[in-house]
């Protein structure tokens, strides 16, 4: 009797474990977000269960609070608009934090996006919606926001396109294609809830990659015995291929000696010398690494020719510009990354 009594506990439980381990950890609730490029009131958010009328929740953006109203009925998906508030709340559609609390005054979720390095989520574009994975898989809970297109107001997500590419081609320092470059997404945070940590690829014999992912931010690590690591940020489109280009790693120098700074913001440094007469080198310097391309454009406005395209470290660079090809004139030099663009100017005299 006694051996069955500890059998029955022992199964009681294991059975209470796994009921645990099925159920999900955390509980979310925005489960889609759309915003109008035009009009910061004209956004419509998708709560999911187990959001409840009676928790007496309400939101918080950058513009404010306000309180879903009392006579909100409950659906599986419920759309509430502004107008579902008890006051006008507005949401920045170029980048906010909208938060959703209970009565008690606390966090339930959050959906967090804008431009930055710290931003998991770029705001949509066109017919796109911010939307909410949540699943199980092998006993673990998968939560991150991604892009879906066009949105899935008012049933479940992940059926419409909602993953893209990123493409591109990594070279050590003097040109030469590295293969088997292993690429991995960094650890990072998404949203409240979860970290994430896989690899994704590694490039082949001609140093090329090719990564289909959701479409989220990833933050991307570049890795191979004897070089420097790079981390890339880069948001997946849906339905998009995104060409990083030409990755860039160094081959890491065994002179110990101080860390190089870091910019603090990105510069197109004036060229040198200026005017000048065939050649002058150009320097800029970037806070974080990114996609970069230089153009050249003449007087009129017209683009005449591109000096650097693809990914950079942080840091200063320079590079000598070979203008010998061109009259003389003023010219533009555009510097733009996947954040801003800076422009500076410079006299050509032969």
């Amino acid at each position: 009797m006694k051996r069955f009594f500890t059998l029955l506990v022992l199964f009681f439980t294991f059975f209470t474990v796994l009921s645990l381990k099925a159920n999900p950890l955390i509980a979310t609730y925005l489960n889609e977000l759309t915003v109008d490029p035009n009009d910061p009131y004209g956004w419509q958010i998708e709560l999911k269960s187990p959001w409840d009328p009676s928790l007496n929740c309400y939101l918080v953006t950058s513009s404010g609070s306000a309180y879903l109203k009392g006579n909100l009925t409950y659906a599986e998906y419920k759309i509430i608009t502004s107008d579902s508030l008890d006051e006008s709340l507005a949401i920045n559609p170029a980048g906010d934090t909208v938060q959703l609390y209970d009565g008690y005054g606390n966090l339930l979720d959050e959906i967090v996006f804008g431009s930055g390095d710290s931003v998991m989520i770029r705001p949509p574009q066109g017919a796109m919606s911010i939307s909410l994975l949540d699943e199980m898989n092998n006993d673990e809970q998968i939560i991150y926001k991604y892009l879906e297109a066009p949105p899935t107001l008012g049933g479940a997500n992940y059926t419409n396109a909602h993953s893209g590419y990123i493409t591109g081609i990594v070279q050590d320092e003097y040109g030469n294609p590295l293969p088997d470059v292993t690429i991995n997404e960094s650890t990072c945070y998404s949203g409240i809830s979860h970290y994430f940590n896989e690899t994704k690829t590694t490039t082949d014999a001609q140093g090329t990659f090719t990564i289909h992912s959701d479409a989220r931010f990833e933050k991307l690590q570049f890795n191979k015995d004897g070089y420097q690591t790079l981390e890339i940020r880069q948001q997946i489109w849906p339905d998009s291929t995104v060409d990083l280009g030409v990755v860039i790693l160094y081959q890491i120098n065994e002179i110990s000696g101080p860390a190089p700074s870091i910019p603090r913001s990105l510069l197109l440094i004036r060229n040198s010398p200026n005017p000048f007469n065939n050649t002058t080198r150009v320097s800029f310097s970037l806070p974080f690494s990114d996609l970069v391309r230089i153009d050249v454009f003449n007087s009129n406005g017209r683009l005449v020719e591109n000096l650097v395209s693809g990914y950079r470290h942080h840091g200063v660079h320079q590079f000598i510009w070979q203008a010998g090809h061109l009259p003389s004139g003023i010219y533009l030099l555009r510097l733009r990354t996947s954040e801003r663009q800076v422009v500076a100017k410079c006299l050509l005299l032969k």
